[in-house]
């Protein structure tokens, strides 16, 4: 299986990852991987062209591989028990980005969502938000509402 988002991608290369560490997780060249980093937090075009998809490929698989296996069971209970929940009340599920923007590209927040009223009850997990859409598109579209933020 295989997910691209240019966004995450960028989210990930601005991160606080270190350079060294980014290199070893994504087995791109360091210097490649400073290179990468300077286009990205200089929002450069260049960088979509830089991109190639054995570049992409390894800095995905960064961001599907960033997550602990006790973080990711935490999760799906969560979505099972909140799936459970919204079959006997008015509420969808929100999935989006963290609300705290230095975490964005491995954290997702997970909120109810009111048709009226809005999003409440949020909860945070250091989950990617690719890997948490994916999980809830494929296990429970259509009770889940992944909104474009």
């Amino acid at each position: 299986m295989y997910i691209y988002s240019f966004d995450n991608i960028q989210s990930l290369l601005c991160s606080d990852l270190s350079d060294k560490k980014l290199a070893k997780e994504s087995g791109i060249n360091l210097e490649l991987i400073k290179e990468l980093r300077q286009l990205a937090e200089s929002r450069s075009k260049q960088l979509q062209d830089k991109l190639t998809w054995d570049l992409v490929e390894k800095l995905s698989n960064v961001l599907l591989n960033s997550y602990t296996p006790a973080e990711y069971k935490r999760f799906t209970k969560y979505c099972n028990k909140l799936y459970q929940a919204s079959k006997n009340n008015d509420f969808t599920i929100r999935v989006s980005r963290s609300m705290d923007k230095n975490n964005a590209w491995n954290y997702c927040s997970i909120a109810k969502n009111n048709p009226h009223s809005g999003a409440y009850d949020r909860k945070e997990f250091k989950i990617p938000v690719i890997v948490a859409l994916n999980f809830l598109d494929t296990e429970y579209i259509p009770h889940f509402f992944n909104p474009i933020d």
